[in-house]
């Protein structure tokens, strides 16, 4: 079966910062994730404690095909983490932690939609556009796919490509005629 064409939409610095403020800290705890760690929706919201390991402050995500991940944390994620109640259960998600209550992922889906309206965000940025707004940071960044690959865990380099956003086609075209063989370039 082919598959659909890559979507080219990703989520700017500006939409971010006015969707972490319009959201409640268990929602901001979600965001951070898709945004600084490149996590599938679902994946977030499975995150415990008992994932992160204090030590290395490396937290261990079950993803797509339920894989592990090792995701080395940002400050923002450890301080998180580091803030929870002493009395929290480790088996709870750190999402309904923060929140103080089971949360269904229909029910984030529909608070991440009010969010996203309070903020005045385009109604067709979803949790999946920070994906590839971490994909196309981290190749504009280091230009090595492998790098990419590797934050959103996947296993594929082909399914990796997909996400990273054609910003600029001319510099393609540009590099795609350097490519050429020297013999077929026009003399």
């Amino acid at each position: 079966m082919r598959q659909p064409p890559p979507s080219q939409k990703s989520v700017t610095d500006e939409q971010r910062e006015k969707l972490l403020a319009a959201s409640p800290a268990w929602l901001r705890f979600a965001i951070q994730l898709y945004a600084d760690h490149g996590l599938r929706f679902t994946s977030a919201l499975k995150v415990k404690p008992k994932d992160f390991n204090y030590e290395t402050g490396i937290l261990m995500v079950e993803t797509k095909g339920g894989y592990q991940q090792a995701i080395p944390v940002t400050k923002t994620i450890r301080h998180y983490i580091e803030t929870l109640p002493e009395r929290a259960s480790a088996e709870e998600t750190i999402v309904e932690i923060l929140a103080g209550k089971k949360i269904t992922t229909d029910g984030v889906r529909k608070a991440f939609r009010r969010c996203r309206r309070e903020a005045g965000i385009p109604e067709d940025v979803n949790p999946h556009n920070f994906r590839r707004a971490i994909a196309t940071k981290a190749w504009k960044e280091t230009k090595d796919i492998r790098v990419v690959q590797q934050i959103l865990g996947h296993h594929s380099m082909h399914t990796t490509a997909r996400y990273i956003v054609d910003e600029e086609p001319e510099k393609l075209r540009e590099l795609l005629e350097e490519l050429k063989p020297h013999s077929a370039r026009v003399q």
